[in-house]
């Protein structure tokens, strides 16, 4: 398989993380962990080419360089905060052919790879504004796209899921679209078959960075080189990503391990955010976890700011509109304890997110599941039972 894609460093302030992956990277890492011979093409300055050989040949992986004047870096404050690049992309102006039976196209800061292959799949990973495949004439003898719901409303300029990937799906000549829907799983659409559902797979823990390119390189190993069904290859996909974002390290076990599908309600859920928001510090975790949540398709309910002794009155938004699940950011062991029994008499769900040691340990006394980390506790709100 050819694998078209950027190689980055990436950085995560919590948890702390450092690697140099990016979408074509990380791609080839996984084909090669499932015993497919890759071969991966990217832009890097030919200055710091042994860095990549470094990183990928040791994985079998060959690498061929097409230069390019930076390299660029992703730098995440959490797993799903939006990331500052350095340096600033400064347009597309490398375009590089790619040949061959298989390819795995990603779309590129640096550039573009215009792709004639037997098969292919394409994920632009370009946010709401996706370029169309062929744009930049590439062709395919069989075509798979990958996008998020965003990217195909982008793509389509249309809300509704259904028609928009019938339009994508014509205009882009594919014979498959997986739409990704976050915790809700995942969609498939091939020729005029209705659209299967593909569960995600709740994990106690979730690193979201780098979870899309999982999804993309397992996908095209399963449908391109295995020659499986788009649904099946859909599902293994929807497993080694649960899989990766639950331990991120490589290589990833060969084996999939059984796995509870997620519900299939993951999506629009009501979420009260219980937090103190008097405190710049405070009011930032507010507005961070009210954006994760907003991402994740879930709809987070206005609420007053109240301090973790005072959390009773919650109930009185509680009361005002109809509310699924509380998220609760508990910053102090202290009162943790008496604030959440304050939260439970609601009957409503509970999700902890908290700093203190003291204050997760309390909640897991109360039944509560809780986590250190942003990213998981946000994850959690989607698939615990309501």
């Amino acid at each position: 398989m050819l694998i078209g894609g950027g190689v980055y460093v990436e950085t995560c302030v919590t948890p702390a993380r450092t690697a140099l992956f990016g979408s074509g990277g990380r791609a080839a890492m996984v084909v090669a962990g499932l015993g497919g011979a890759v071969v991966l093409h990217t832009f890097h300055p030919e200055a710091l080419r042994d860095d990549v050989d470094a990183n990928f040949n040791p994985a079998g992986i060959g690498v061929v360089v097409h230069s390019s004047p930076r390299r660029f870096c992703f730098e995440y404050l959490h797993p799903m905060a939006r990331p500052r690049i350095i340096p600033l992309p400064a347009g597309h102006p490398i375009n590089v052919p790619l040949q061959g039976e298989e390819v795995l196209r990603f779309g590129c800061l640096e550039g573009d790879f215009r792709v004639a292959a037997a098969r292919a799949v394409y994920d632009p990973q370009s946010g709401s504004d996706p370029a169309p495949f062929g744009f930049n004439g590439s062709t395919a003898g069989s075509l798979a796209m990958i996008l998020n719901a965003n990217e195909l409303r982008g793509m389509a300029g249309m809300d509704d899921l259904s028609h928009a990937a019938t339009d994508v799906m014509r205009d882009a000549a594919a014979s498959v679209l997986v739409v990704k829907d976050g915790p809700a799983g995942a969609y498939v659409f091939e020729g005029t078959c209705l659209p299967r559902h593909v569960p995600a797979y709740p994990t106690d823990s979730v690193y979201k960075i780098g979870s899309g390119d999982v999804f993309s390189a397992t996908f095209a190993h399963a449908w391109m080189s295995d020659r499986v069904q788009a649904a099946e290859a859909a599902d293994r996909a929807s497993r080694r990503t649960a899989q990766y974002v639950e331990t991120p390290a490589f290589p990833l076990p060969f084996e999939l391990p059984h796995r509870a599908a997620g519900r299939t309600d993951a999506r629009g859920r009501r979420v009260l955010l219980a937090c103190d928001t008097r405190t710049a510090s405070r009011r930032w975790v507010w507005e961070e976890a009210a954006r994760g949540l907003r991402d994740l398709g879930a709809t987070v309910v206005p609420g007053d700011s109240y301090s973790p002794a005072d959390w009773g009155l919650v109930a009185a938004s509680v009361d005002k509109a109809a509310v699924d699940i509380v998220l609760a950011h508990c910053d102090d062991g202290r009162t943790a304890a008496a604030a959440l029994r304050a939260i439970l008499t609601l009957g409503k769900p509970v999700v902890v997110f908290a700093d203190d040691p003291a204050a997760l340990e309390a909640a897991g006394k109360l039944g509560v599941p809780g986590s250190a980390d942003l990213c998981s506790a946000l994850y959690r709100t989607q698939w615990v039972p309501l």
